[in-house]
């Protein structure tokens, strides 16, 4: 039974789950490891764990692993894992997967076989499209539930344009002057939309993380504050999915205000600080989410139940 929205157990088993880091030298310029990390410092205050895929004990691997801890992420090879830079079936038994497209393919594409753990999580794939767009085949653009692109097309809907034109489910797009949005899909239903930022600012490997955690943690917010959804197992059923679809307008918004806390930090503020434990990406996400909308989000009567 599902548990009502004014009681979210802080004991919750929801969880987000990130493939391994790409080839980047450092973590703040691995949009995979940012995101990570920004997604956690969001939802530390539910308590939701975040974990990266990360093995290997070398200089590298210990850089990345300082930069997760001091942001609040959990580390794991997810065990057993079948090689270093590939998934192991514990990786799957989370709520939501965040996986990369111009990376190491190996946690998500070909399709599992032989599963061992019979767990769905909702599929977010991040794609880096500043360059243009890498050649996907078109059963890779159907498989995730969610693509979050980086565009260096202004507002970003030149590049949504051409995600729906191949058939994605949902896509929530990074650009320079904005964010945009469109779904059509059992997971997020049917919506579209775009939000321009007050100020203009180029989409870097760390504002695209960070924009990639704050969508993330939006979701996680949509599913623990909802009461149609059951927190007290890790995955969320697709039949409760399609009963009641998760608005991507919502979590591209805190997306965009992650970005926009990334690129214009406080003075003396570093990027590697302003996701770890004694920095206030939350604050400041909030802060703009309350600019933006000064009122809160509208609700409609009577919601206080369904």
């Amino acid at each position: 039974m599902a548990i009502p929205a004014s009681v979210i157990p802080s004991g919750n088993s929801y969880s987000v789950h990130v493939a391994g880091p790409g080839a980047a030298d450092s973590p703040e310029s691995d949009a995979l490891a940012v995101a990570a990390a920004s997604a956690a410092a969001l939802l530390k205050i539910h308590k939701v764990d975040v974990r990266q895929h990360l093995a290997g004990d070398d200089a590298r691997a210990r850089a990345y692993r300082d930069f997760l801890t001091r942001g609040g992420t959990k580390t794991s090879a997810f065990s057993p894992a079948p090689a270093p830079g590939a998934a192991g079936e514990g990786f799957w038994k989370t709520t939501v997967a965040v996986v990369s497209a111009s990376g190491n393919r190996d946690f998500w594409w070909p399709p599992r076989a032989e599963k061992k753990v019979e767990w769905e999580p909702l599929l977010i794939a991040l794609c880096d499209a500043r360059g243009g767009i890498p050649g996907i085949p078109p059963a890779q653009f159907a498989a995730p539930d969610l693509w979050i692109v980086a565009s260096g097309d202004a507002d970003g809907t030149k590049v949504l344009r051409e995600w729906e034109r191949r058939d994605c489910g949902a896509a929530a797009v990074l650009g320079p002057t904005g964010i945009a949005w469109s779904s059509r899909n059992a997971a997020f239903g049917n919506a579209a939309g775009s939000r321009p930022f007050a100020e203009a600012g180029p989409v870097t490997e760390f504002s695209f993380g960070c924009f990639a955690g704050g969508v993330v943690a939006g979701l996680i917010e949509e599913l623990l504050g909802e009461n149609a959804f059951d927190k007290s197992i890790v995955r969320v059923e697709r039949a409760e999915l399609e009963a009641r679809p998760l608005h991507v307008g919502k979590a591209a918004a805190w997306g965009g205000a992650a970005a926009r806390a990334a690129a214009r930090p406080s003075p003396g503020e570093t990027p590697r600080r302003l996701l770890h434990k004694d920095g206030d990406l939350l604050g400041r996400v909030r802060a703009i989410r309350h600019a933006d909308d000064p009122d809160g989000p509208a609700k409609p009567w009577g919601s206080k139940g369904r």
